[in-house]
This record gives structure tokens, C-alpha cells and sequence, in this order.
């Protein structure tokens, strides 16, 4: 999970959280990936991809079903702030109030009751590459800029006359991933509760 290609960042207008808070790390990354071949490139999830990822309350009460969880999770806008879980499943009770919490955060940035599920989803596309279509680009990274610094910039046509040095997502099936996710996680879940 890195980046934001052709969508505006979510820390600054321009950057993304995980490249922002340590730009000449990333940089150091995606510079050793120059010139690998197509398979050993990194796949990076970027916001354009990850923001679409978009957990809802009835994601959160199909994963506590398939935890066979009780008493039904259901989470609510109506809820009071701050609310807690009061499943049975440890797993579940913890991820729900988790989730909450994130939901409450979009919220009260005006983008809906709904979770952005950026690093399970980078995670899931490392465990199964086949989730996600990839485009090659060369990626670099904004260190000067005073309003850029942190920025991510992909050339995906060669302008830089640079080997691709990353595969980046562009496009996905949410609805295929939420299936996986409920279906991992609510039988783990439901191993340990």
C-alpha cells in the first residue's frame, strides 16, 4: 500500500500516509525495483485503487455471521459515538470496533459510514496477485517540492526513458475481495471465538 497515481492524497492534497511520513524511504524502495523484470516488480496499491475498496455495515455483519458470532453485529450511523461491540467473538469484537471507529472518521470527513480497506486489500494482493490488474509504470517520488514533497509521480509511458520499476493496480473487484476477506477472516474468527 503506497501512493496516489492519478487521485489526490489523503494526507496533503498530493501524498498518500505511508509514502508522506518517510518520502526518501519510499524512493529508496521503488529506485532498488528499477529494471526487474515483470513478476519481480512490487504490485502497489495506491489510493486510486484502495479507495474503492469500501467496507459498509453490512460487510461488517456478514463477517460476524460467518464468525458465528452472537449476538448479530450490527453497526449503525444512528449508533452514539464511541459505542463498543458487545459480541460474543474476540475477533470479531475488536475488528468491529475498529472498523466503527474508522467509519466515524469518513464520516465526519463528509465521504460516507464506510471503511477504506487500504492494507488488507494490499495485503490480499500480495497473497493473490491475480485480485487486482496491473499496469507497469515507472514510480518516483517528490523529496523537494514545497507543496509536492512526498508526492508520488508515475510514468506509465516512458517520458523518463526509465525501465518500469513497479506494477500498479488499476482496477479490481471489491465485491470479490469483501467475499475472500469475510470468508478468511470469519473462519479464523471463528477457530479462536
Amino acid at each position: 500500500m503506497g501512493g496516489a497515481y492519478n487521485h489526490p492524497g489523503n494526507t496533503t492534497p498530493t501524498t498518500e500516509w505511508n509514502v508522506s511520513v518517510d518520502p526518501e524511504a519510499a524512493k529508496e524502495v521503488f529506485d532498488a525495483f528499477s529494471g526487474l523484470p515483470e513478476g519481480r516488480r512490487p504490485i502497489l496499491c495506491g489510493l486510486d485503487i484502495t479507495e474503492t475498496i469500501e467496507m459498509t455495515p453490512d460487510h461488517v455483519r456478514r463477517l460476524a455471521e460467518a464468525a458465528g458470532s452472537v449476538p448479530a453485529e450490527v453497526i449503525s450511523p444512528e449508533d452514539a459515538p464511541h459505542i463498543r461491540s458487545r459480541t460474543s467473538n474476540p475477533v470479531i469484537r475488536h475488528l468491529s470496533d475498529a472498523i466503527r471507529f474508522y467509519m466515524d472518521f469518513h464520516r465526519s470527513h463528509n465521504q460516507g459510514f464506510i471503511a477504506h480497506m487500504h492494507d488488507p486489500f494490499a495485503a490480499a494482493v500480495a497473497l493473490n496477485p491475480d485480485l487486482a490488474r496491473t499496469r507497469p509504470a515507472t514510480v518516483d517520488v517528490e523529496l523537494h517540492g514545497t507543496l509536492t514533497r512526498g508526492t508520488t509521480v508515475a510514468d506509465w509511458v516512458g517520458h523518463w526513458n526509465r525501465e518500469p520499476n513497479a506494477d500498479i493496480a488499476v482496477s479490481t473487484d471489491p465485491a470479490t475481495f469483501f467475499d475472500d476477506l469475510i470468508d478468511r477472516v470469519g473462519r479464523y474468527a471463528k477457530s479462536v471465538g
